[in-house]
């Protein structure tokens, strides 16, 4: 559905300074007293550049986040995510976490996530916590030797989509507020699918893909059936012993996976098959939104007249979303 725009313009924005051409930075709006012309205004800037960088915010009070990411979707219930329908069980990502992860006061929608053990007190939480930041380790197959990341190297951990495309659809955006940065050297990001790419990053950042651009990179081909066809998912639990490649973006087919009999808290009723291709309400461009990592099955068809072939052979799911 179309979203209308705004015909205010009273923030500040300017390009990110990378090569991925794509993201703004924007300034002269405060989050927690954020008018409606201004809203509509921020609005427009996140589905026409995708990425958007709001500086000035140390102060955002965790009611004026959560009730931000509930405004671009008003319509739909704020429920927490599929987290706690794991708690207490293995998956992919490592082994069972029994104790839900902290949520700031006044804000019950929002996780808190970094590392380290902290005194009841910090953030306005009410009980001592410790965090414990996700790495490559445990989760990609052949992981790097330790003489490499204490000299500096990193891999991108995983790709994804904030969404378990399980029970709750996936939300309209993504928020991330860096109340405090990690601090250190640069690091090198490899990829490792020998391809030879890596880049420098400070430590600590959150990379995105900009899948407008990996929709127009496709042939006519590959568009026509991305196009009309549907990607199936599963209860995230089938994945528990599969691992994932270097770069973080696919998974090894091993038949390590645990599959979907016999689920704890799990039910595939609820599990999602939706479109490949998302599109803009608006620009209108089109987008390839697919979680390679957990996609369990495709619905296949070239165009919109022919029937769905169900593709439901791991492998062969894998290799073609890799192609």
């Amino acid at each position: 559905m179309p979203i209308s725009t705004s015909t205010i313009h009273t923030l500040t924005v300017n390009p990110l300074p990378s090569p991925a051409k794509f993201g703004v930075e924007v300034s002269g709006c405060d989050l927690n007293n954020l008018g409606e012309d201004q809203f509509k205004e921020l609005e427009e800037l996140i589905y026409t550049h995708r990425v958007v960088v709001l500086k000035g915010q140390k102060d955002l009070l965790p009611a004026s986040q959560q009730a931000l990411g509930i405004r671009f979707d008003p319509e739909t219930p704020a429920e927490l995510g599929h987290m706690e329908d794991v708690r207490g069980v293995d998956t992919a990502l490592g082994k069972a976490k029994l104790e839900p992860k902290p949520t700031l006061p006044g804000g019950w929608l929002i996780n808190i996530n970094g590392s380290g053990s902290f005194e009841a007190g910090h953030l306005d939480i009410d009980h001592p916590f410790k965090l414990e930041g996700l790495g490559h380790r445990g989760f990609h197959r052949d992981e790097l030797p330790r003489d490499e990341t204490d000299a500096g190297f990193v891999r991108f951990q995983r790709w994804h989509i904030d969404a378990p495309f399980y029970k709750n659809w996936p939300a309209r955006i993504t928020q991330i507020w860096a109340h405090t940065m990690p601090s250190g050297d640069d690091v090198t990001v490899r990829w490792d699918d020998g391809s030879n790419l890596s880049v420098k990053s400070r430590p600590g950042r959150t990379a995105f893909i900009d899948c407008v651009a990996l929709y127009n990179s496709l042939t006519s081909e590959q568009k026509a059936w991305v196009d009309n066809s549907l990607i199936e998912y599963a209860p995230n639990q089938w994945l528990t012993g599969a691992k994932a490649m270097g770069n973080g973006l696919a998974m090894f087919t091993e038949g390590k996976e645990k599959g979907t009999d016999n689920l704890v808290n799990a039910d595939p009723a609820f599990a999602q098959t939706i479109p490949l291709v998302w599109l803009n309400p608006v620009t209108g461009e089109k987008a390839l939104q697919a979680h390679a990592i957990i996609a369990y099955k495709l619905h296949h068809r070239s165009s919109p007249d022919s029937a769905f072939k169900v593709i439901d052979d791991l492998g062969t799911v894998r290799k073609m979303l890799d192609e």
